[in-house]
């Protein structure tokens, strides 16, 4: 469920980085850029942090737990900055990567604690 769930959200944001840089000022999102990054990336590690719940007992410790999910984040959104190199109007950035690291990492750990009471 987890693992599905976050594969069509990751989907969908590779669909959103796929739209032109135009679109996004058109649209009139004039929120801080690093900040929505964060935001988007944040279900992502929480969902994964869902999924891979179910393989906790098989990881060494809670600090472990958040490093594997946060390397799937830094993968996923270094394909995501590596796609907008290729869309025009659009650009990749390390800071960007950051962001999503970040709100990735924030939404693995809130995404420990909710499951690990969950599911005891």
């Amino acid at each position: 469920m987890f693992l599905g769930a976050a594969a069509l959200y990751v989907a969908a944001i590779f669909v959103l980085s796929h739209l032109s840089g135009a679109f996004f000022q058109d649209f009139g999102l004039k929120i801080w850029d690093k900040l929505i990054h964060a935001l988007e990336y944040l279900p992502v590690g929480f969902l994964l942090a869902g999924w891979l719940s179910n393989w906790k007992r098989h990881l060494p410790g809670r600090v472990v737990f958040v490093v594997v999910v946060l390397a799937m984040v830094l993968v996923l959104g270094a394909l995501d900055e590596t796609h907008q190199f290729f869309v025009p109007g659009r650009t990749a950035s390390i800071g960007d990567l950051l962001a999503d690291v970040v709100g990735g990492t924030l939404g693995a750990i809130i995404g420990l604690v909710v499951f690990s009471r969950w599911r005891s």
